[in-house]
């Protein structure tokens, strides 16, 4: 969305302005034409409308993208980075799974070094609060959240690992993104007790791995999804407004299918 219009009540010569928006907020207004006819004791009404509306068709390319489930979940530190790991899995009953309804039966992740994905309905993390922060490969935050580790990350690192889940040995594929945040102390002490009616600490379900990776069916889900265009019929500059956590992607932009879904020459409006 571009900065909204902003419109002066009308005098002997109609005053005119333009506004300044910064992270989704009217942060200034300029005024262009102070105008003339107005009176400190009759000021005049000025009205800041809606954000204007920025339209780009592109012809895709192509398309890409899959979901699952989380169900590995650990922090690191590399080379002086910290990271969050997760491991993604296609579930068995997924109907990515059958051929018939995709063409080709999706049983790993597409997910590559760069693409963008959230996570939501996550139980990992911090529970009682506290900031997670994910940042892109370049070291801009690119989501923020105050509970768990629902948000958006960029995957810098993608490996297939093997597990078993179900009772079935599987791989799954172990994606490694940039975030600051979440604790990585370990509850191993003779001397140190958590008495508390409020909360317990267990492990039921879980196994510990090691490198801090842990194992559970369910972690939380996964989402991810690009699209290839073509040559675009002008460049616009679509400001992301992320710093509201996962729910920040209800304000940033929206991907319209304007026609059928297809491979080829599909036109979509960003």
């Amino acid at each position: 969305m571009g900065a909204p219009d902003v419109s002066v009540g009308i005098g002997s010569t109609t005053a005119t302005a333009t506004s300044t928006i910064t992270n989704g907020v009217v942060t200034g207004v300029t005024i262009t034409n102070s105008g003339a006819g107005y009176t400190q004791t009759n000021p005049p009404l000025v009205l800041i409308g809606p954000p204007t509306k920025q339209t780009e068709i592109c012809d895709v390319s192509s398309y890409s993208g899959d979901s699952g489930v989380i169900v590995g979940f650990g922090i690191t530190t590399l080379g002086g980075s910290n990271e969050v790991g997760l491991d993604f899995h296609i579930p068995y009953n997924s109907e990515l799974r059958n051929p018939n309804l995709v063409g080709t039966a999706i049983t790993l992740s597409g997910i590559s070094v760069g693409d963008y994905f959230t996570i939501s309905n996550s139980n990992a993390g911090n529970a009682l609060g506290g900031e997670l922060t994910s940042f892109d490969m370049s070291n801009n935050i690119i989501g923020i959240t105050t509970s768990f580790i629902d948000s958006v990350f960029q995957a810098k690192s993608v490996v297939v690992v093997p597990r078993t889940i179900g009772g079935i040995s599987t791989s799954v594929v172990r994606v490694n993104s940039k975030a600051i945040g979440i604790g990585s102390i370990g509850f191993s002490s003779t001397t140190e007790s958590f008495d508390s009616t409020l909360f317990t600490f267990d492990d039921s379900g879980l196994v510990s791995f090691t490198g801090g990776f842990t194992a559970s069916n369910y972690f939380g889900e996964f989402s991810w999804g690009k699209v290839i265009v073509d040559a675009r019929t002008k460049e616009l500059s679509h400001e992301a407004r992320t710093l509201n956590g996962f729910l920040g992607l209800s304000t940033s932009d929206t991907l319209t299918r304007t026609r059928y879904l297809r491979f080829k020459n599909n036109t979509n409006t960003i």
